[in-house]
């Protein structure tokens, strides 16, 4: 995440451009607009697939039903047709947000913004759902892959708000073994960064930085997981990961 970009180098993201953010954000009224206007200067662009405002109707519910589907205000996904259609209907009430099945699949990346009026502790509360419910579908496509490693302590997930008093906050989420027979899974989110991201051009070069190298990782992640499922779906005795392939034999 503090690896620098050159596209936010002072000769490319000048003290003018800045300038421009602080004017844009100090303008934003609503949710809407800080996604609509803000959002993308600081996420930048990138070759990555993205959905904004989609209702995650077709995953499996959190509790009873009881609770609001989550609607991310932005997130970074794949296209189905990356991985295996067999994998994909299998899986889908973790892994497909949408009903409609020919919409992006396994999100990984979230943000979740407020207008000015807006309360920190709802939008935190808002992206612990978007990442549990990310986290969970990491974790139900990496036990297809491999169960014995589904519980590896890492993650695979990001989250971030952002609210127009300049305050950008990123975090994890990953599932952990529970101790409890009802409840075999939870799920932490745990704050990597905050960036005052209308404090100085430097800071705003940190904390957008962070966020895009954190698109980059959580592309480079989702790739990894469907390469090794689509390996594991085309034979069942061996597992891709990455460049290491090992092949499973039946326990004794």
């Amino acid at each position: 995440m503090a690896q620098p970009r050159h596209s936010l180098s002072p000769s490319r993201f000048s003290e003018t451009v800045f300038e421009a953010f602080q004017q844009t954000n100090e303008e934003a009224l609503t949710e809407g607009t800080v996604i609509s206007t803000i959002f993308p200067i600081i996420a930048g662009s990138a070759r990555i697939p993205y959905s904004e405002n989609l209702y995650f109707r077709n995953l499996k519910d959190l509790t009873d039903g009881s609770i609001t589907k989550a609607k991310p205000d932005f997130y970074d996904r794949s296209r189905p047709a990356e991985l295996d259609k067999h994998i994909r209907e299998e899986l889908g009430p973790y892994i497909v947000p949408s009903t409609n099945t020919a919409a992006p699949y396994l999100p990984n990346l979230f943000t979740k913004a407020k207008g000015p009026k807006g309360a920190s502790d709802v939008y935190k509360r808002q992206a612990l759902y978007d990442g549990f419910l990310s986290a969970r579908g990491i974790h139900e496509l990496w036990s297809y892959v491999d169960p014995e490693t589904s519980y590896d302590d890492n993650t695979y997930t990001i989250t971030s708000t952002y609210h127009p008093s300049g305050l950008l906050t990123i975090y994890t989420t990953h599932p952990t073994a529970s101790g409890s027979p009802t409840n075999p899974t939870e799920y932490r989110m745990t704050q990597l960064r905050s960036f005052a991201m209308t404090d100085a051009p430097d800071t705003f070069r940190q904390g957008a930085g962070a966020l895009r190298n954190a698109r980059d990782w959580a592309k480079e992640k989702r790739e990894e997981l469907i390469t090794a499922a689509n390996g594991k779906a085309l034979d069942p005795g061996t597992i891709k990961l990455g460049f290491i392939e090992r092949a499973h034999s039946p326990r004794i």
